[in-house]
């Protein structure tokens, strides 16, 4: 998940919210492993991507080319670096991983907290 984030915060920084893969690539994740990740979040609906492989099925290339309602939608929710480390410190302690939905549930009730106790209600 830490990837997806960095996925959509970096299509949300992108000037032509164009995102190449290659500028993705680390230690941690190869162009492989950034190439299938935007394609299971474009299936998610979270953006539109473009995966080039060749014919022995190794990635060529690979852009994230807009997001969607839902993409920003999930990236509002874990946006915040204190969100998203409260987050994952839950999750590492309870039960290790989660799916979106309950990750952006739970961003959600942590800002609406946050925001609650900044305006004293």
């Amino acid at each position: 998940m830490d990837l997806v984030r960095r996925i959509l915060i970096a299509m949300e920084e992108s000037d032509d919210g164009v995102v190449d893969g290659e500028a993705l690539v680390s230690d941690a994740h190869d162009l492989r492993s950034v190439a299938y990740h935007f394609a299971i979040m474009q299936q998610a609906g979270f953006l539109t991507a473009m995966v080039g492989d060749t014919v022995t099925g190794e990635v060529q290339s690979a852009f994230a080319d807009g997001l969607t309602w839902q993409g920003q939608d999930f990236l509002a929710s874990i946006r915040s670096d204190k969100v998203w480390a409260k987050i994952k410190l839950a999750l590492r302690k309870s039960i290790g991983s989660a799916s979106w939905e309950t990750i952006r549930s739970v961003g959600v009730k942590l800002g609406t907290a946050a925001l609650e106790a900044q305006l004293g209600i």
